[in-house]
């Protein structure tokens, strides 16, 4: 996978979300903006480089993605994950950064930001990464909501059901445990 962007470890210490619970899956991406964009429009974020405002507005979201993967993370303690949009969306995408070389790009991962990092070229793949942060239980939950890349639908439909199955049986086999 080409590096299309320069990662820099800014981790943002003030929530993004605002007091609404996300999805257990979900994943969005926000732009880099100006404090005088309007304070509807931006958050305020507190990174290590100091104050920087991001758009209440992703670029791209759940409903842009195609499929994912995801990789041990280098903190060894969580996971990041590479999202592949879809076609249209790439094609956005790859403009949007070609025209915001040197902007930070927040990823929001069910509510909580990750580590931001700088646009450092056009994305012409169409992938976006979370280089760290996300948990194993919120890889199980993208399981439920987007094939991994380079897997068939049908492969992933057939995940999917297999993944219900179990998570079936293990709620009945707590219920059993409570009762005894």
């Amino acid at each position: 996978m080409r590096k299309a962007l320069l990662i820099f470890s800014l981790i943002p210490s003030l929530a993004f979300s605002s007091g609404q619970k996300a999805p257990p899956a979900s994943i969005s991406f926000h732009l880099e903006s100006g404090e005088g964009a309007g304070a509807k429009m931006v958050r305020e974020v507190e990174t290590v480089v100091g104050k920087k405002w991001f758009s209440n507005s992703p670029f791209v979201s759940n409903g842009n993605v195609a499929s994912f993967a995801p990789f041990p993370a280098k903190d060894g303690t969580s996971f990041g994950v590479v999202f592949q949009v879809d076609g249209l969306t790439a094609k956005r995408l790859e403009a949007l950064t070609g025209t915001n070389i040197n902007k930070l790009v927040m990823p929001v991962v069910n509510g909580q930001p990750t580590h931001v990092f700088r646009i450092d070229e056009s994305i012409k793949d169409g992938q976006l990464v979370v280089w760290s942060g996300v948990t194993e239980r919120e890889i199980k939950a993208y399981d439920f909501h987007f094939p991994r890349i380079g897997q068939s639908k049908e492969e992933w439909e057939k995940n999917v059901k297999k993944l219900k199955k179990e998570l079936k049986e293990a709620e009945k086999q707590r219920k059993r445990l409570e009762k005894d």
